[in-house]
Parts: structure tokens; sequence; C-alpha cells
């Protein structure tokens, strides 16, 4: 695998295939999309993963020589493993460049029990997060979200899409990092306290446990 590589975490409904999928036809060969479960549409190029002892298997990778690759986490599986398995996926394709890592979510879904501890995590590894459906009954607990971010210094990017125009595609596809994690940094840049084995969800326990752990709201 070569080429740019975005990793997508997305609630039901946020949305994101539709917005990442904007500008493209069925004619774009420079693009793959990875699902965790097959989604049928005849408007882009995807295949599936699956997970195996603790990696990506992704089939089908033969003469796949794409500039982009959007990878989608599943809402089943734990995120923290996932993130640990995409760090896998890296080191073991050089030519891949983690451009970053984006957020979808579904406004709806903030009342979700233990969506807060589940969005914390998230905005842990994320360099964006865009919001969409936000309404007048949601309003308040986007902004309330958003603000809690900011009040935290998170420098990651918040973007409320919006059905009446085109979202700022190109902002949020930018290749400038956000993120407050730094497991994605280089191995070389990283102190002693920085490593992915240090860091605040991916740390484990004597017993193999996860020390905080990122709830699972949507199996």
């Amino acid at each position: 695998m070569e080429g740019d590589l975005y990793l997508i975490v997305s609630t039901p409904n946020s949305g994101a295939l539709e917005t990442l999928s904007i500008g493209l036809d069925d004619k774009d060969q420079e693009i793959l999309f990875l699902f965790p479960d097959k989604i049928s549409t005849d408007k882009i190029h995807s295949i599936d993963w699956k997970m195996e002892n603790g990696r990506f298997k992704i089939e089908k990778l033969e003469n796949q020589k794409k500039q982009k690759w959007f990878l989608f986490f599943s809402n089943i599986l734990d995120l923290a493993d996932q993130i640990e398995s995409s760090l896998t996926l890296l080191e073991e394709n050089s030519g891949l460049n983690l451009c970053r890592l984006i957020s979808f979510i579904d406004c709806n879904l903030l009342d979700v029990k233990n969506f807060n501890s589940w969005m914390d995590g998230v905005a842990h590894f994320a360099d964006a997060i865009c919001f969409s459906n936000r309404s007048n009954e949601n309003g308040s607990a986007v902004s309330q979200l958003i603000e809690r971010y900011k009040s935290m210094r998170y420098p990651l990017e918040t973007y409320i899409l919006s059905t009446r125009k085109e979202p700022p595609i190109n902002q949020v596809l930018s290749h400038t990092p956000r993120r407050v994690s730094h497991v994605y940094d280089p191995p070389e840049l990283l102190e002693g306290d920085e490593t992915p084995e240090k860091d605040l969800y991916l740390e484990r326990l004597a017993n193999g446990n996860r020390k905080k752990i990122i709830p699972k709201i949507f199996h």
C-alpha cells in the first residue's frame, strides 16, 4: 500500500461516506474506500477489511495502486484496538502517509449513553471532527461539546456540515496534523511518555486490560 491514508471514525447516520464522496465519480481510480462491512454503491471503489489477530486484514490489495485511502473504523470493535491496528498497518506499509484521523458525528446521537466518554477517546486521536444533522434541538449540546475541547486546548478542527452548501472538503482533508495524541508521530521524535505504550487510551495494566477504556456505545 502506498499513498495518503485517512482514518475515519463515524457514528451511524453521520453522512461520512456522502461527504467524502463529493466530487468523485465511477471513473475515479485513484481513491479506495476500505470498509468493515460492505457498503453497496456503484459510485465509489471499495473493498472490505477484517480484523485478525489484532491486524487489519485487507483482501484484494493486489494491483491496488492508489493515491488516497479512506479506512473506515468499525462501530462494533474497540476503538483503541483499531488505533493499534492502524499503527501496525503503517509500520508494515512504509509507503503509506497518514494524513489525518477524521471523525463524523450525527448530532442526534449526542444523548446516547456514555457518548461523552466515547467522544473524549475519539477527540484524543482526531485531527478534525465533522458534525452533521445539527438542529435547534441539539444545537446547544453541539456547542457545548465544541467548547469542551476548546477549553481543554485541543488543537483539533471542528466543522458543522450543512445540507445547504458543500462542506469545506479541502480543509477537512488537509495534511496538517491537529491531534493531541503522539502515537502517529515519527518514533525518533517521541519522548518516553509519548510512545504508543504510554498513550492515555492505549496503555495497558499488568493484567492486559486498558488503563483507560473507551466505551463501545454503538454495538
